[in-house]
């Protein structure tokens, strides 16, 4: 599923399916149930986050952000990662 957020990056260097796993794993370790809604809540709010933001994209491709960061990314991590990401200084 996460796979598809990010499979138009084309970077053969890139293990999108690994990524995308490792991710899955972590939102799995911690709710351990299909069934379970917030499962479920949690891999469709990643997989919207990832696939409607290039900067958080590309931060998590180019391993500038773990798996685990990505999980449990809290609003102001993920404006620091956006902020992080464009700062021109």
């Amino acid at each position: 599923m996460l796979t598809e957020s990010t499979s138009e990056m084309n970077d053969p260097s890139v293990n999108v399916q690994s990524l995308s796993e490792q991710l899955e794993a972590c939102i799995w370790n911690e709710h351990k149930d299909v069934k379970n809604n917030k499962y479920r809540s949690r891999i469709r709010s990643r997989l919207i986050n990832l696939k409607e933001n290039a900067s958080l994209r590309l931060a998590y491709l180019r391993n500038a952000i773990s798996p685990e960061q990505v999980q449990y990314m809290t609003l102001f991590v993920y404006i620091y990662v956006l902020v992080g990401n464009n700062d021109s200084r």
